[in-house]
């Protein structure tokens, strides 16, 4: 079985998500004979039958991932998208209306959908009903029991000797649209004062992502009771750094996006050699016989050495890990549920009609449009995209003038009606850059005038809100009169556009715009 995974740039690979999701998880994959490739987007070749048995977006949230879901249904190969975080509750935050319409666009077509969490599994489900979820729990790597018992144990010896503890914070520290991370830090921080309070010398390490240090975090982890050192988060200085620490302090926020994270975390805490101290919403309860919510009971079972993540804990800990994380048992379940996945029937939405296109909107990519040539689908301009751009088609403005034109690719003018394709002649030098051909107005006739609604077009951001629902459909129209039944997929980066233009009433809305 071949899986193809398309994956939002070659970088994706050093991120968590593809290292601990998918990477530790690729030779038990292996083994029972899935043949998994990882591939940046737009490195996608032309999709068709036999390129994979099954391909998941991984983080791919703009009309480049919605436009190869419809390419690989076409081409007979299921398609799923993976879930990590949660910016698909927030249905009265319209920053998130982007993310909302690409998941609304996705699940039209896809066939199946994987998660880490019942919560993400619970957000899925409202958005696929009907179609198959699995939860994939990442995968953990296990210690070796014996040097896991022995460091904990001289740990343990060495803190109630030094007097000195030694705490570690590891993570992505900040999020674009959420407070999380340090902020989390700087926040629950007060629990780590019972350890002074006791008479202990705190040493607190922070790794965490260089974007996340700016001056108002930086300022907020001053207020915190203890001096700590800051080094940019890697692979290895976490692996140092969970060697070197007692505890791991994991504080998490109960908002949606936090409390659908993975419990990964704390796994890698527990299996590095250190305590765990988890405050705020309990996110990893599951691992409750092996984690504090108190720093007074840690003091506690020191001073009796009956740690909960102690040599005597280590087997017990080991077979929790190897029931909820182990890369071959959630190998084992992922291939039964993709063995059902292929056995079911294709859905109606897997053909849709005419051919693909997509239409580009007020702030589009020119990666989508590139994507677009390289998977041999449409790529239309409309009223509110920049003129500039070769697009097989382009009802726009053109050229300083912002004269009102449709602009053709010759290929399409050859798809035309031969009365019609008669009436197309070269863009003047005056539209400036675009489709080489141009049909008069009166050839192109939607019943909107462009000349009426240029001047609203450019005058306010208001105007356009108003005006683009109507506007995107006269565009579509127009195109399908003159080239057949299209199935479009909109490209959209404008937050506003999207937030006002959208159905917001289902998950199930009807003409999904995506970025």
């Amino acid at each position: 079985m071949k899986l193809a995974i398309v994956i939002p740039s070659a970088q994706y690979v050093e991120q968590a998500g593809a290292r601990i999701r998918y990477q530790r998880m690729a030779v038990a994959l292996e083994a029972r004979g899935v043949a998994m490739t990882l591939i940046p987007i737009d490195s996608l070749p032309k999709l068709a039958a036999g390129f994979a048995d099954l391909l998941l977006l991984s983080k791919c949230q703009d009309a480049r991932g919605v436009a190869a879901t419809h390419a690989a249904r076409a081409a007979g190969i299921d398609v799923g998208v993976d879930l990590f975080d949660d910016y698909f509750s927030q249905s009265t935050d319209s920053r998130f209306a982007k993310q909302r319409a690409w998941l609304r666009a996705v699940a039209d077509a896809a066939t199946f959908a994987l998660c880490s969490t019942r919560g993400m599994e619970a957000i899925a489900h409202r958005y696929m009903p009907g179609k198959p979820v699995h939860i994939l729990n990442d995968p953990a790597i296990l210690p070796d029991a014996d040097a896991l018992a022995t460091a904990l144990a001289a740990k343990a010896e060495q803190v109630v000797s030094t007097r000195r503890l030694p705490i570690l914070w590891f993570g992505m520290g900040d999020n674009p649209n959420f407070p999380v991370g340090l902020h989390d830090l700087a926040v629950f921080g007060r629990e780590l004062a019972a350890f002074s309070e006791a008479g202990y010398t705190v040493d607190l390490t922070i790794l965490t992502n260089m974007r996340a240090l700016v001056p108002e975090t930086l300022a907020a982890l001053r207020q915190l009771p203890m001096g700590f050192t800051i080094d940019v988060w890697s692979e290895e200085r976490e692996r140092q750094a969970l060697a070197a620490s007692f505890i791991s302090f994991l504080p998490v926020n109960a908002q949606n996006f936090s409390i659908a994270k993975s419990p990964n975390r704390a796994l890698s805490a527990l299996t590095g050699g250190t305590q765990v101290l988890s405050a705020g919403y309990p996110l990893y309860a599951g691992l409750d016989p092996f984690l504090y919510r108190d720093a007074r009971l840690i003091l506690a079972d020191l001073e009796d050495g009956k740690l909960r993540n102690g040599a005597a804990s280590v087997a017990a800990l080991m077979e929790k890990v190897t029931s909820v994380a182990s890369p071959d048992g959630e190998a084992d379940m992922l291939c039964r549920f993709f063995a059902d996945v292929r056995s079911r029937p294709a859905s109606p939405a897997d053909s849709a009609a005419g051919a693909s296109a997509i239409l580009h909107g007020h702030q589009s990519s020119g990666a989508v449009h590139k994507f677009a040539q390289g998977q041999a689908l449409l790529s239309f301009g409309s009223p509110f995209t920049p003129g500039g751009t070769a697009f097989d088609a382009h009802w726009g403005f053109f050229g300083e003038a912002k004269t009102p034109a449709l602009r053709l690719s010759k290929t399409m003018v050859a798809r035309l009606p031969a009365s019609l394709a008669r009436l197309a002649v070269p863009a003047p030098a005056s539209l400036g850059k675009g489709p080489p051909m141009v049909l008069p107005e009166a050839a192109s006739s939607t019943g909107l005038s462009l000349t009426a609604i240029q001047p609203l077009l450019t005058r306010s951001a208001f105007d356009r809100v108003m005006l683009y629902p109507r506007v995107m459909e006269q565009t579509k129209s127009l195109y399908r009169d003159l080239f057949g039944p299209l199935t479009f997929t909109e490209s959209e980066l404008d937050a506003v556009l999207q937030a006002a233009s959208l159905p917001e009433a289902s998950p199930q809305g009807t003409n999904p715009r995506v970025a």
